[in-house]
């Protein structure tokens, strides 16, 4: 996995699509940027939750952010 997660930092950086995704900027190593939908993703039985970014255009995963429930 690669990259880096950029905060929005304004309405230009993010879009709320109204479901559990967000439409945002995810920065690469190499400088450049990958359009993704950060989706959240919730799974009670096991008391995990992650962040899962998936790249807008190919509809890979790109990274993916694990949350630890407490």
């Amino acid at each position: 996995m690669h990259g880096t997660y950029v905060s929005p930092s304004s309405t230009v950086s993010t879009a709320d699509t109204g479901d559990n995704k967000f439409l945002q900027y995810l920065a690469n190593p190499d400088g450049s940027a990958t359009l993704v939908y950060a989706i959240s993703v919730d799974n009670d039985n096991e008391g995990a939750s992650f962040l899962a970014y998936v790249d807008a255009h190919k509809g890979s995963v790109t990274a993916v952010l694990n949350y630890v429930a407490q």
